[in-house]
């Protein structure tokens, strides 16, 4: 065979090894996105979860294996910064920032490293995002809604969620004790009223009541001083 010839024999092997490979390991082509016309949707979608439910071994056992060597770092990193270490870095939000860590605090501490299913991970930060929009209209901030949707964190957007119900459960209090006040306020009035109207009407029974007194009195005055009975008072 010429060179060209013998090349696309080698990647055509290449290509055959890798493509058994992949079988073996249980990669299907439509979990890697090559879905053709012919495939339905329901045999994509079953090929996709086989093929997640097999490679899941592989991926648990990579993540503690980055775990181990994160975890080694981490201890390494005692002796690195024993004399402490001061270093600028940009933030998440593009500022800059300043890390300064105390070498002797820092030697005597003591961390943890966690992996978690990266699958898994990728699948709650997803919901989470999805759910953006109604937390926006649940009352949710801007800022708030901005930060979920940059976040790739799933831990930060449990924080962040935490947060904002603190928030609006704090709300929901203080429109209760308002509802509340607004209600003993409201008593207070109809109370003041019933009793200003209670008031008055015992005013005008006082003045009532004096009144058929006078008129009592002014009668009796009368009859006495009228003997003629005509009515007039005699002189």
């Amino acid at each position: 065979m010429s060179l060209g010839q013998y090349i696309a024999a080698q990647m055509q092997l290449l290509q055959a090894i890798k493509q058994e490979w992949e079988e073996l390991l249980g990669i299907s082509r439509q979990r890697k996105g090559q879905i053709t016309a012919s495939d339905g949707a329901g045999t994509t979608e079953s090929s996709i979860a086989q093929s997640t439910a097999m490679t899941e071994e592989i991926f648990r056992k990579f993540e503690k294996f980055e775990q181990k060597e994160m975890q080694g770092l981490l201890d390494v990193s005692k002796h690195a910064f024993r004399n402490g270490k001061k270093i600028q870095y940009i933030a998440d939000d593009y500022r800059n920032a300043w890390l300064d860590v105390d070498g002797a605090e820092y030697s005597d501490s003591e961390f943890g490293i966690f992996a978690k299913n990266t699958s898994k991970e990728n699948e709650k930060l997803r919901t989470m995002k999805q759910m953006a929009m109604s937390f926006a209209q649940n009352g949710t901030g801007p800022g708030t809604i901005a930060e979920i949707l940059d976040s790739d964190n799933f831990a930060h957007l449990k924080k962040l969620a935490n947060e904002v119900e603190q928030k609006q459960q704090e709300l929901q209090q203080q429109m209760q004790q308002a509802q509340q006040q607004a209600e003993m306020q409201k008593a207070q009035v109809e109370q003041q009223t019933k009793m200003a109207e209670q008031e008055f009407e015992a005013e005008q029974n006082q003045l009532d009541r004096e009144n058929k007194i006078q008129v009592a009195t002014i009668n009796a005055v009368s009859k006495d001083t009228d003997h003629d009975n005509d009515g007039k008072t005699d002189e």
